[in-house]
């Protein structure tokens, strides 16, 4: 079952085009994310009123790949690129499913990297 793991990123307005380059196919974040094991791809979607926010999305095999990966050295040096790249602040919300018994369940915690967002 496909695992989606979603980080939200509040990127600084001079460093939005870059961002979303990097984490598209042929950038250089989507480069080295796609070395690791299980790592399907990765989307960027805009808020539809604040340009700058970004709902980064990656799309894992399953679940237990998406846990292993991001808790690899790799993983965790990807997520803290996301961050410094985005400079204003990003929440990793984690990995999620689909749910198949009509529960939702969070694969994570929650965790923040460098900020909190402000809207």
């Amino acid at each position: 079952m496909i695992c989606y793991s979603l980080t939200l990123c509040r990127v600084a307005p001079d460093r939005a085009t870059a961002f979303m380059s990097t984490c598209r196919a042929g950038g250089l974040w989507h480069s080295l994310a796609k070395e690791l094991p299980g790592h399907i791809g990765t989307s960027v979607l805009a808020h539809s009123h604040v340009p700058n926010l970004l709902l980064v999305l990656h799309y894992w095999s399953s679940a237990a790949a998406g846990v292993t990966a991001e808790a690899s050295p790799m993983g965790r040096l990807l997520l803290d690129v996301l961050a410094r790249i985005a400079k204003q602040g990003t929440t990793h919300l984690g990995l999620f499913t689909f749910p198949s018994d009509g529960s939702c369940e969070q694969k994570s915690e929650l965790s923040l990297n460098d900020g909190q967002f402000d809207s």
